[in-house]
């Protein structure tokens, strides 16, 4: 490929990709966004629960609660539902953060249970909300696999959570009814909004910028909320340490960094995520996820001093540890398998190369992107000569052999250049030259033609692409090219162009 035409491609990648991806903000928003973000770190550098505290952590969670509503404004409508939930929730924890803080600075307390309550546990259902829209929309066939992973994830977080925090709050007879059953709530809500995280996260896609944002968010949400209720609950403070209320605004400001992301609206777009693949990652989480009740149920039988329920607890846990190494070492076996006949598939078993299945597949992709940049492309027929003779000559095996140092020869001179080989059936091979318009890709299967081994020789023939022909028409007269380098003589390269008609009247049997 020329050096001009691989500038203007490299051109052409780079304004497609500016096109796409890039939404650039104004200045107001990357202003609330960088205030924001210095009124958090502020919060550490004031005295607990003063007002300065009180101003700056108020600021902080308000430019980015600003910030997020200008993000959804500017978000197309299909992505507002979801965005929209989000927002609806960091709204209500601002309004309940302003109600808490009003209090303390105003009457140096906050009532228990009081409006703040209402607000936040309103805001954990506006969360759960826009997790499972989230979930819906980038999966809308839904994923078994994910969500029973997901399932055993959360169930983990339950016994955890149900045994440090629900149990003794429900064991409080010192409050109201009324009181346990709000500080219940906070820990049963954490693990709903908790339990859909896992799901979204088990779904696929960490590498996509925005969703790894709004998992940091509400990760930050729910460790602190956490970390807070056990604070509370083992009588270490009453207040929320300057710490934890950084922790709770950053969690706010990354959602507000999330939602004014330039890919925020391709957020909800449906997602194809191959259910046979598992990451060493999600799997180890199931295995801590499906460890986790049985070590605390161990930890239990231990402090109870029972030798016999130590012994079975223990073999119990063992067991179980077995079992999910044996899970393991099956899945493994099954994805190698599954590798395994999918290659066997795509790949032409006697050469090595792609087969005519991989063929058609690669020619389409080809062809839609080469149209939707705008360059050329090229397709050529490659036929080896009188390989019938060959194989009465020498047999089968020796034919065999020739088509296999014929398709090693040929990749070694195409390798690196972009060009797409393969066996297309017989002693036929078929090439798909993305980029490469018909001159500069005779001048390269000229070379290829010089590097048929064993004496052998092939004739080619080559068609370039016209918009908006039918690439089944380029391939044809490409063939009927091959067919008239076999009539003048063979062991040449033939270029076929749509206005050239000589070829309407050639005879099929050229070979």
């Amino acid at each position: 490929m020329s050096s001009r035409l691989k500038r203007a491609s490299r051109l052409a990648d780079a304004r497609e990709v500016n096109a796409v991806g890039t939404r650039v903000l104004d200045w107001g928003t990357r202003a609330l966004l960088v205030l924001s973000a210095v009124a958090t770190v502020a919060v550490l550098f004031t005295p607990l629960d003063s007002r300065r505290q009180v101003a700056a952590y108020t600021a902080a969670t308000l430019l980015a609660v600003v910030a997020t509503g200008i993000g959804l404004a500017r978000l197309p409508r299909g992505a507002r539902r979801v965005w929209g939930s989000f927002t609806l929730a960091s709204v209500l924890w601002f309004v309940g953060d302003a109600v808490y803080n009003w209090s303390i600075v105003t009457d140096g307390e906050a009532a228990y249970p009081g409006p703040s309550d209402f607000a936040y546990l309103l805001s954990y259902v506006a969360t759960a909300i826009a997790l499972v829209l989230l979930v819906r929309a980038r999966q809308p066939d839904g994923d078994r696999e994910a969500w029973l992973d997901a399932a055993i994830m959360s169930t983990a977080a339950v016994a955890v959570v149900g045994a440090f925090l629900i149990v003794p709050l429900l064991a409080d007879t010192a409050e109201s009814a009324f009181s346990v059953v709000v500080s219940t709530a906070y820990p049963v809500m954490d693990v709903v909004v908790l339990a859909v995280l896992l799901r979204l996260s088990v779904g696929g896609g960490l590498r996509e910028p925005v969703l790894v944002l709004v998992i940091t968010s509400q990760a930050l949400m729910l460790g602190a909320d956490i970390v807070f209720e056990l604070l509370v609950l083992h009588g270490v403070t009453d207040s929320t340490p300057s710490w934890l209320q950084v922790v709770f605004a950053a969690a706010t400001l990354v959602l507000a960094v999330a939602i004014n992301h330039s890919e925020a609206g391709e957020l909800v777009r449906p997602r194809s995520v191959p259910r046979s693949s598992i990451s060493r990652a999600r799997f180890a989480a199931v295995v801590v996820g499906a460890l986790i009740g049985p070590c605390l149920l161990v930890l239990v039988v231990y402090s109870s001093g029972l030798t016999e329920s130590r012994l079975l607890a223990t073999c119990s846990l063992f067991v179980i540890a077995l079992v999910l190494w044996r899970v393991r070492l099956l899945f493994v076996t099954v994805q190698d398998q599954s590798r395994l006949l999918a290659e066997l598939a795509r790949v032409d078993s006697l050469t090595g190369l792609p087969n005519r299945r991989s063929w058609d597949f690669e020619l389409e992709r080809v062809t839609a992107a080469c149209a939707a940049r705008g360059i050329p492309m090229s397709v050529a027929i490659l036929d080896l000569d009188r390989f019938k003779a060959y194989n009465d000559e020498f047999g089968h095996v020796a034919g065999d052999a020739l088509l296999r140092r014929c398709a090693s020869a040929w990749r070694d001179v195409l390798d690196r250049t972009g060009v797409f080989l393969a066996r297309y059936g017989g002693e036929e091979f078929a090439a798909v030259l993305p980029g490469v318009g018909l001159a500069e890709a005779e001048a390269l299967l000229e070379l290829v033609r010089d590097a048929t081994p064993a004496g052998q020789t092939v004739s080619i023939g080559i068609a370039e692409r016209s918009a908006p022909e039918r690439i089944d028409t380029t391939l044809e007269r490409a063939d009927r090219a091959m067919y008239l380098a076999k009539a003048g003589g063979r062991d040449r390269v033939v270029t076929l162009t749509g206005d050239d008609r000589l070829a309407e009247q050639l005879p099929l049997d050229a070979r």
